[in-house]
């Protein structure tokens, strides 16, 4: 279920869009631009099964609070000396991983003092035996962290397909500012507050009492095998990030199109599934005040494509779904921007060899709002810019297919707004049945 905490941050996010029609930006359209390097080549035997985009997330605001189970109220995340379970679903099994950790956006270094994964068995408890020190650095437990990237050693552990695994990690000392994380992850994580590294190896749940619906450090997994088949990267903003989903569900859309590459009868072309959507991401330009107050969704896509999309191991194939923030979100772009934006973005995949697919905008209907803002998800204005850009979607020949995901979900006796059935209930967000209306909806003749 979507919990009363996990409505009330989306609530608070709509405001900071809502605010900052009035406040504006004087961020400058990036139509170009990189400044991450990929990280390793398209044959690495190291595959992306897993993975949550970075971002910045800002410690002193209401958004990084968690619940006590059986508490109303929501109370305050401190990260000293914590010890943090996140639980993640690999979109594909094998025997030897590694990890990926991340404080790219972080204010300053940090400690990591121990990592444990192991096989989740629910409620934030580890299957038994199966909990398995990660070390770094030729056998470190430890982990100092500037402001990069960093790969874990390899390590052993059956996973299949369809199964959870659990991450904890025992964070030393204090974290304050702005750290490296992942805002709307859609499942709970546990934390113990004031806590020893020796509760990362417990398999029992019962010392973390509180649960937080964020990530902290966590950015990727990876597998390695002999499989010399592809990843596709699903890329975009928060409606491929899976807001309005129900919380330890995992029913985005692209999870529910990993389950059908993992059970279809004929081959396919990629092997696993990287999910690179950030809610409230731009595809032209950086985030702009008050959402600068609250987290970091960005950098726009354009500038932060060779990190999240180009530098994931074996990329072979790309949808991208985004623009719904360029158009909604202040001070808005136009048609020709969004497409020289859209082609750009082509350009530097096809260099790559990637097959590319686009879907188009999602409509989110127009609504009476108490304030004159032209360019928000909701407006006439809106819509009519969101019409014209999925008209070019759906004509161009540019990309290597289209994702019809506007068709898919539009209600066919309101034109322009979304089925009922399908609706979070913010008429911009779908839902669980409609993420998976979604995850059918796609042709799986594009991957193979």
């Amino acid at each position: 279920m979507r919990t009363p905490l996990v409505l009330a941050r989306v609530a608070l996010i709509s405001m900071a869009l809502f605010l900052s029609a009035c406040v504006g930006s004087d961020n400058a359209t990036l139509l170009a631009g990189s400044t991450v390097a990929p990280t390793e080549s398209s044959n690495s035997p190291w595959v992306t099964v897993w993975s949550w985009a970075p971002m910045g997330l800002v410690t002193a605001n209401f958004l990084n609070t968690g619940r006590i189970p059986g508490q109303p109220l929501p109370v305050p995340v401190v990260l000293n000396d914590t010890t943090l379970r996140m639980v993640i679903k690999p979109t594909a099994g094998g025997e030897v991983f590694r990890l990926k950790l991340s404080n790219i956006f972080g204010d300053s270094a940090l400690v990591v003092e121990q990592v444990h994964v192991g096989i989740h068995a629910g409620n934030g408890e580890v299957k038994a035996g199966t909990n398995r020190l990660v070390t770094f650095n030729q056998g470190q437990q430890a982990l100092s962290m500037a402001q990069n990237d960093y790969l874990s050693d390899p390590f052993n552990l059956q996973v299949s397909f369809g199964e959870e695994l659990a991450v904890t990690l025992f964070l030393k000392g204090p974290h304050h500012g702005t750290l490296t994380g992942h805002l709307e992850t859609n499942q709970e994580a546990y934390i113990a507050p004031g806590s020893t590294a020796e509760l990362a190896s417990a398999e029992s749940s019962s010392q973390f009492p509180l649960r937080w619906v964020s990530s902290a450090y966590l950015s990727e997994l990876q597998v390695q095998n002999s499989d010399q088949r592809g990843v596709l990267v699903v890329v975009g903003d928060s409606i491929t990030d899976g807001t309005g989903s129900e919380i330890n569900s995992n029913s985005r859309w692209s999870d529910v199109l990993a389950k059908r590459l993992a059970t279809a009868e004929e081959p396919v072309a990629v092997q696993s599934i990287a999910n690179m959507g950030i809610g409230a991401n731009r595809l032209l330009s950086d985030p702009n005040f008050p959402l600068t107050a609250l987290f970091n969704s960005g950098p726009g896509l354009l500038k932060r494509m060779d990190r999240d999309v180009l530098g994931v191991n074996r990329v072979s194939h790309v949808i991208v779904l985004i623009g719904t923030n360029d158009i909604g979100i202040p001070p808005g772009t136009t048609a020709a921007e969004l497409i020289a934006g859209y082609r750009q973005l082509l350009g530097r995949l096809k260099a790559r060899g990637i097959k590319a697919y686009i879907a188009t905008l999602l409509p989110s209907g127009i609504r009476q709002l108490p304030f004159r803002a032209p360019l928000i998800h909701f407006s006439a204005e809106a819509k009519a810019l969101r019409d014209e850009v999925n008209q070019w979607i759906r004509t161009q020949n540019e990309f290597d297919g289209v994702i019809d995901f506007a068709k898919c979900v539009e209600d066919p006796d309101r034109p322009g707004y979304m089925r009922a059935e399908y609706d979070s209930g913010d008429g911009l967000h779908p839902n669980s049945n409609g993420y998976k209306a979604m995850g059918d909806f796609i042709p799986l003749e594009l991957l193979r």
